[in-house]
């Protein structure tokens, strides 16, 4: 049950119950509602509504809100909170333990992370959002993704969602690489990207050895996107 609040692209959870023997038409089942959505509290936790220290590059930091990035290939955009639940939810089964983000952006796993139980680390390229990140779990790194200053097998779960520009080109991949040294085994690690970036992600994570736990398309608003997700052998 204390589950339920953080559960991703769920706006309510039913229990199909028995209520005796049926008799004639009635099945002797009914809906208990479980769990419904808090709408309100959900819509302030979105990254278009909370609050986010940015460095302003002129020795200022300052609080914006809906920060979407500097408008470059690499530019973070926030991740809506129903996706951030969804990539924690995945990766589940191998904690709570230590999580990493290695594409951070304004911090949505992050704060899903944090409420489901997990000691966050985030990473992202962009110095601008350090102070707002090192707010948000155990600590920050400035630090491209394909070369994260941790020790081998030292993580339990990698849940992140890459820049989509296709100009970033295998970055996905090539990131997914230094996943797998991080994880230790038995970890997980979760990613929602861009179609296109699909077919590399799957055969970079067949190359390493990772066994797939989920692979699906999901209509993001339009966009098709893709949610994957591996664990390390044992």
């Amino acid at each position: 049950m204390d589950r339920l609040p953080r559960l991703g692209y769920s706006t309510a959870v039913d229990l199909v119950e028995a209520r005796g023997r049926g008799r004639g038409r009635d099945p002797g089942w009914r809906l208990v509602r479980l769990h419904t959505e808090d709408g309100a509290g959900h819509r302030e936790q979105a990254p278009d509504r909370r609050e986010f220290l940015v460095d302003a590059g002129d020795g200022r930091v300052r609080p914006v809100r809906g920060y979407r990035g500097d408008g470059q290939a690499l530019g973070r955009r926030g991740l809506p909170v129903c996706d951030a639940r969804l990539l924690v939810n995945l990766v589940a089964p191998a904690g709570p333990g230590l999580l990493v983000d290695p594409f951070a952006g304004v911090g949505g796993v992050a704060l899903a992370a944090g409420a489901a139980g997990w000691k966050v680390v985030t990473a992202d390229r962009d110095p601008a959002l350090r102070h707002g990140l090192d707010r948000l779990g155990l600590g920050h790194l400035v630090a491209e993704a394909r070369r994260l200053p941790l020790r081998p097998s030292s993580v339990d779960a990698v849940a992140t969602e890459p820049p989509y520009d296709p100009s970033v080109g295998p970055l996905a991949a090539e990131a997914l690489e230094e996943v797998a040294r991080l994880l230790r085994p038995g970890g997980a690690t979760a990613w929602l990207c861009a179609a296109w970036q699909a077919p590399g992600l799957r055969a970079a994570a067949a190359g390493l050895g990772l066994a797939v736990a989920l692979d699906t398309p999901v209509d993001r608003k339009g966009t098709p996107v893709a949610a994957l997700a591996w664990r390390k052998p044992f």
